[in-house]
């Protein structure tokens, strides 16, 4: 059945409208926190794990209520599989997602859904198009351009990887950026870096490195 509390309902049916007017997450999660309107969250870990609390919209909760099946009516299992090519000697147990189609169990019209199974789907092809379209979340392969770390640069404030924008007369200056909490919560950048400089320093110390 439908969650009992009618603000949770209102709030998840807001979503699923606003991806059907704006087409990306990220609108959805910026016009949320523009609006301080908070997203229903289950946590499955800390003090009182399991029991629905409010928080700030982003990016991944906009995306889990999104690409959750059980909104649109249908019982999956089997929606991630161990995956022993990722796997390290003594690690956890890594997994990775699996498609629908290809999920153990499922069946659609188990219960009540917030949307119906065509717009499911429709909205799975969507976000897999612009994840696609504007590499978001990607590991960061290198790609075209001067910038010696391009994929490898990774923030020193916050740990997470860093992209690569170029500015400048002709876009000719690349500069390392920290986009995770813009793309996570719509707020401004980590921190961001002009890359001769450190790519400078990096190609020093690999060359006095292999002179040793």
């Amino acid at each position: 059945m439908f969650n009992p509390d009618e603000e949770v309902q209102a709030r998840l049916r807001l979503i699923f409208d606003k991806f059907r007017e704006l087409q990306t997450a990220r609108r959805v999660m910026r016009y949320l926190r523009t609006h301080d309107l908070r997203v229903p969250v289950r946590p499955l870990r800390g003090p009182a794990p399991h029991e629905l609390v409010w928080r700030d919209a982003t990016i991944a909760h906009v995306h889990h209520i999104l690409h959750n099946p059980a909104y649109a009516g249908a019982y999956v299992y089997g929606r991630r599989r161990i995956n022993a090519v990722r796997q390290g000697p003594g690690s956890h147990c890594a997994t990775s997602k699996v498609a629908i189609d290809d999920c153990e169990v499922c069946i659609k019209d188990a219960h009540p859904g917030y949307i119906n199974w065509e717009e499911f789907m429709a909205n799975q092809r969507r976000l897999a198009d612009n994840t696609n379209r504007y590499e978001a979340g990607h590991r960061g392969a290198p790609r075209k351009g001067i910038a010696l770390l391009q994929g490898l640069a990774v923030c020193g404030q916050c740990g997470r990887r860093m992209t690569v924008r170029y500015s400048g007369p002709n876009n000719a200056c690349p500069v390392y950026c920290c986009l995770a909490d813009r793309n996570q919560t719509g707020s401004s950048l980590c921190q961001e870096v002009r890359a001769p400089a450190v790519d400078e320093l990096v190609a020093r110390m690999l060359l006095e490195g292999a002179g040793t």
